[in-house]
């Protein structure tokens, strides 16, 4: 059977079909009629069934509600919760609760919390996790062009003749839609690409012009393209005169900031600025692509802003092809903005602290009035706790314990919390280990509804499948705990509740007054505004120049040039930036389920420039501590020429669920004004290169249980991660890697030997040097013929072929000795294993350079026939940057000699 519904990763919003039994999940691929995606997935999106896997439903998945680590019954669950909350609020006030909820839950179970808080309990304390995403995006549209609303589509990367990709790596973060800039590209090659990145991704890798600014620098970077705009005349200055306001302050603010200057801030040219200037203006249409890079910052709103201005200055704006277009971190960030599901919004993009807008919605939803206290944001509303404001903290489908910053806080307001629910699919977040309560939520393939993409496009959600065990669909929890607290809670189905939310539209900006459930079943997804009597809905907005402001104009925003709040000093003189990893999503609740996903980049590492590592005598694998004002971790370190000297670069998905202490403990809780978002994207570090001569490595085959034994042992060492790992014939298995500065105990060694299945004596080989404080066990298979799970403790390299030999189930037979011998020399041809390139066929780097080597031609024939000898990026093509940097750097064997 067959099931089409939407994938439940980034924004882009791709179509899925759903393969299943009735029972089970079985596959996935992409719908070939979605218009976001065409058919096409990412590396993420094309497993999703193996997030949804036998194996993941018995050792990963939430099944049944628990408080206190006991299970108890929904009915019990449901009735505790209501005297606790009403308790509480009898006590402290309703502005004792607060509400944590997360831009990956439907419209419709945003509608059902939303209510909870402000119509049931009475408090405007709901935020989302979206705060830590897209809050500057939302403040900067409506600051400059009156509403959230973005006003571009996909399709206008086909009309562009510039695209200005800032603060963003598509090619890693939104990787269908970067399939369709290429696309574009090789069909008009006179296109330009420009990117503003301070790190030479894979995005920036594809452009004509690599803007590489210092971080935080972005504003200052747009006030000098427009001082250049203005000079040059490449202003549009009748639409200035006709469709906007503010111009004349603006002006004066960025004369102070010419090219030069803006250059020497930003660390690059002032040619380069100057030809990036000439492109944006000059183009006949311009399309900015923009994300973290801008958001995640103490000026997060003022980057905005700052963008937003230079496309009002040249008018490249509500026309095919132009436009600011933000791009959505999460699948329906967009959703929960429509459905006011945060502090600062109310339904049908409304303002909480408008009393006529309360008034509206305290109408639709049958109630007296909403509260007029102003809600606490996500960084707020853990502060709140920690000092004890916050008595209870319902937190939904995220996972605040791995993705805040400074994290020491947000266990620590945990911890003081007297109430903390926690709703989840997956049982293992760092979260759920701080709750009183667990409630088993249903996740993708299991629920029904809606989410808006980055486009503003409406698609269905739809169940092939019922949830496991007990698990619920997360409005109905919400709904239920409002039942038992005595409320009326209207919407007895995800349809009924949408109704209603769309009923909030109706005469706004996003008005979806014209769509039903049944028409998104017939005519497929659309995009809002979609008025009642409408046809269709808008490709874009703003096309007849007049803007959602009191008098229709929009607003030039002059804001100045501010660093980032903290800066590299002597004694922590780097400067920290965070991304993602190609195959990896977020907190890695979901993706990280997955062992195939770890097969592109498997464990934490920080990226540095190789020459700050070869000036500061620090080589490749090193262990260092890296410390801000906040906390510190320690971590592996990696050269990586994509980074600039004295930078340096780490993945955001690695929590306390796969490293000791998560890499958040670091970032900067500090946030903008306007937005209240946190600036994850930019810390001072100093980087500590530590001694840990002390190997410990350990490998065994998944089965329930394993992963939390191992996790729990994880902050024993001075440094520990532990990764699923995948096998042969899709085995599952867990790979756990320490190092310490002194040998390990004997009871630590004896813990972790058990919690790998290596206790006993049956079946066990077993080796120890206890003079030199080395030891190996290793436990074979029922048949004798390969490893099925081994515990390495020495020095760096000692046996460590053995985890190789493990992961791909070879034969031990040939080693026979040398499995136990105090120097074992394992295979004569042994050598690391080289980096999984194509995801999806499970292509290596050595593969593909070998082909590479002995191939002529152009860089274009080569591609091609690297893809039709091994396939490679013929699938969801995420890999296509990599092959395409390959391609260039390695030269054929004819050329080299």
């Amino acid at each position: 059977m067959e099931t089409r519904s939407t994938c439940p990763y980034c924004g882009v919003g791709c179509g899925v079909v759903i393969e299943h039994d009735g029972r089970q999940i079985t596959g996935v691929r992409g719908d070939p009629e979605h218009p976001a995606n065409f058919g096409r997935l990412c590396t993420k999106g094309s497993t999703l069934h193996l997030t949804a896997t036998p194996i993941v439903m018995q050792t990963r998945r939430l099944l049944h509600p628990m408080a206190n680590g006991q299970p108890l019954s929904w009915d019990e669950a449901n009735t505790q919760i209501a005297e606790k909350l009403l308790a509480i609020r009898q006590q402290h006030g309703p502005d004792a609760i607060g509400f944590y909820i997360s831009g990956q839950l439907l419209t419709e179970d945003y509608h059902a919390f939303n209510k909870l808080a402000r119509a049931v309990i009475g408090t405007n304390n709901i935020d989302s996790n979206s705060r830590l995403c897209m809050s500057s995006a939302v403040v900067g549209y409506k600051q400059s062009l009156g509403a959230d609303a973005p006003p571009c589509s996909y399709e206008d990367l086909d009309h562009a003749d510039c695209v200005f990709i800032t603060g963003a790596n598509p090619a890693w973060a939104h990787p269908i839609l970067f399939r369709r800039l290429e696309d574009a590209k090789a069909k008009r090659p006179q296109m330009k690409i420009i990117v503003a990145d301070p790190r030479r991704t894979e995005s920036a890798e594809f452009a004509d012009l690599h803007l590489q600014i210092l971080p935080g620098t972005d504003v200052a970077l747009c006030h000098g393209l427009l001082h250049a705009m203005i000079w040059e005349g490449w202003v549009d200055a009748a639409f200035i005169a006709q469709h906007t306001s503010g111009f004349d302050e603006l002006k004066a603010l960025v004369r102070d900031m010419p090219p030069r200057e803006a250059a020497r801030i930003c660390g690059i040219t002032e040619q380069q600025l100057l030809q990036a200037a000439e492109w944006f203006a000059t183009s006949p249409a311009t399309l900015s692509l923009y994300c973290q890079g801008l958001n995640q910052s103490s000026s997060g709103t003022a980057k905005n802003t700052a963008l937003i201005n230079l496309h009002l200055a040249a008018a490249q704006i509500g026309r095919p092809g132009a436009g600011p277009f933000s791009l959505t971190g999460q699948p329906n960030a967009m959703g929960g903005r429509e459905s006011g599901g945060m502090a600062s919004l109310l339904p049908g993009h409304r303002d909480p602290n408008k009393a006529e807008d309360r008034a509206e919605i305290a109408r639709l939803w049958g109630v007296d009035a909403l509260p007029a206290n102003p809600g606490k944001t996500a960084v707020e509303l853990f502060q709140a706790a920690e000092r004890g404001e916050i008595k209870a903290l319902w937190i939904v489908c995220t996972n605040p314990a791995q993705s805040l910053p400074e994290q020491a806080l947000v266990r620590r307001a945990l911890e003081r919390c007297e109430l903390v629910i926690v709703q989840e699919a997956f049982a293992d977040t760092a979260t759920c280990a701080f709750a009183d309560y667990l409630l088993p939520a249903a996740t993708w393939g299991e629920k029904e509804g809606t989410v808006t993409n980055s486009e503003r496009r409406i698609s269905r959600v739809r169940a092939a499948v019922l949830p496991p065990g007990e698990a619920r669909a997360d409005w109905r929890i919400a709904r239920d705990v409002a039942h038992a607290m005595g409320a009326a809670f209207s919407g007895s189905t995800p349809e009924q509740l949408w109704l209603e939310h769309r009923e909030a539209t109706r005469g706004r900006d996003l008005d979806i007054t014209g769509l039903s459930y049944a028409l998104l079943d017939q005519q497929g997804p659309q995009q809002w505004p979609f008025p009642e009597h409408a046809s269709t809905g808008a490709a874009r907005l703003y096309e007849d120049r007049r803007f959602a402001t009191p008098d229709g104009l929009a607003r030039f925003i002059a804001k100045p040039y501010a660093a980032p709040l903290s800066r590299p000093d002597a004694r922590r003189p780097w400067s920290l930036t965070t991304g993602r990893l190609r195959d990896q999503w977020h907190g890695m609740s979901r993706s990280g389920v997955v062992p195939r996903l770890f097969g592109h980049e498997g464990t934490p590492a920080l990226a540095l420039n190789p020459q700050d590592m070869s000036r500061r005598g620090l080589a490749e694998g090193d262990y260092a501590r890296v410390s801000s004002v906040h906390g510190a971790v320690v971590l592996q370190l990696r050269g990586d020429d994509a980074v600039a000297p004295m930078q340096a670069s780490l993945p955001m998905h690695w929590g306390a669920e796969f490293l000791g202490i998560g890499v958040n403990e670091v970032t900067q809780p500090g946030f903008c004004p306007d937005s209240k978002q946190p600036e994850l994207k930019f810390s001072a570090v100093a980087i500590e290169k530590l001694a840990l001569p002390w190997r410990i490595s350990g490998a065994a085959w998944s089965e329930p249980g394993r992963r939390g034994r191992l996790r729990a042992l994880l902050s024993a060492f001075d440094y520990a991660h532990c990764v699923p790992v995948a096998g042969p014939e899709g085995r599952e298995g867990w790979s756990f890697e320490a190092a310490s500065s002194q040998p390990p105990s004997a009871e630590l060694v004896k813990q972790l030997a058990a919690a790998l299945g290596l206790d006993g004596t049956v079946g066990l080989l077993r080796y120890a040097d206890a003079g030199r404080g080395r030891s190996r066990l290793l436990r074979l298979s029922a048949d004798g013929k390969a490893v099925d799970s081994l515990l390495l403790v020495g020095e760096a390299g000692v046996a460590a072929w053995l985890l190789p030999l493990w992961r791909e189930g070879q034969p031990v037979a040939p080693f026979g000795r040398q499995l136990l011998a105090p120097h074992p020399q394992g295979p004569a041809n042994a050598t690391p294993r080289s980096p999984q390139v194509c995801n999806c066929l499970d292509v290596s780097e050595a593969r593909i350079r070998e082909h590479l080597v002995g191939c002529a031609g152009s860089e274009s024939e080569r591609l091609a026939s690297l893809q039709g000898a091994l396939r490679c990026g013929t699938q969801c093509g995420s890999c296509l940057p990599t092959l395409r940097r390959l391609v260039t750097q390695i030269k054929p064997e004819e050329l080299v000699t």
